[in-house]
């Protein structure tokens, strides 16, 4: 976090929320925490007297709230196509079912997500009816930022939670039974490596050779795996689950 001039302030992310108060009229938010500043701001905010911004400032492997919540949501979600989530409100999304169903929850993968600290996602008891358009789960980042570190702990154990079959589905991996291959578990590596703005590319054992698309990785043959640029340097991820 740092201050910078309100005039200066365009394009950068409001680390709290600004209150406007008018006599008599009006007294509520005018922006809040995690907007973005935009030029026709300017004057709405000079004109309550802010001179001065407290905005977030980037950081290598640091994540904005937004960032990581919704990094947690795709956690949540995966690839169903029965839920869907929120606008992201102060590193807040929430989970929404859009169907009439039985809510099942992972336990296990829940506790350990919780477990981390600076995070949680937290759901309503597994196992119960839940109707269209119900909350069913919410994630919510606890700080402003949040270490890179602490968001691959949590995709470190939940694909470390997929048992290996061949020629697996990745719906169905993560829905019916957490089965993945070597391409469902990169696919599913390169997709969170990419919510968090890093470059990916996938390689084939066969070949030796990195691809930007998984179709060319896999269509080659062999082991498919991924690769994460980290700090300039390229870091091998094999996420491919164990046999049983």
């Amino acid at each position: 976090m740092k201050e910078i001039r309100t005039e200066d302030a365009v394009g950068h992310i409001l680390c709290h929320d600004i209150t406007q108060i008018i006599k008599d009229e009006k007294k509520g938010v005018l922006f809040k925490k995690g907007h973005v500043v935009k030029e026709e701001d300017i004057p709405l905010l000079l004109s309550v007297g802010k001179e001065h911004l407290f905005v977030w400032e980037k950081k290598e492997g640091i994540l904005h709230e937004n960032e990581a919540a919704e990094i947690l949501y795709k956690i949540c979600a995966g690839n169903s196509s029965k839920v869907h989530g929120t606008d992201i409100k102060e590193g807040k999304i929430e989970v929404i079912s859009k169907i009439d169903g039985v809510l099942k929850i992972r336990r296990k993968a829940l506790m350990a997500v919780n477990s981390l600290g600076e995070m949680m996602i937290a759901s309503r008891h597994g196992d119960f009816p839940v109707k269209k358009e119900e909350k069913i789960a919410g994630t919510r980042i606890i700080p402003l930022v949040i270490e890179k570190e602490k968001m691959d702990a949590a995709k470190d154990y939940i694909q470390s939670h997929f048992v290996h079959k061949d020629g697996s589905d990745a719906a169905v991996s993560a829905y019916k039974g957490n089965l993945a291959d070597c391409i469902t578990a990169s696919e599913f590596m390169g997709d969170f490596a990419k919510d968090v703005n890093a470059k990916v590319q996938y390689g084939s054992t066969y070949t030796g050779k990195f691809y930007d698309y998984i179709t060319s990785a896999s269509s080659d043959g062999g082991h498919t795996f991924t690769r994460i640029l980290i700090n300039n340097e390229w870091v091998i991820y094999d996420a491919n689950p164990p046999h049983v």
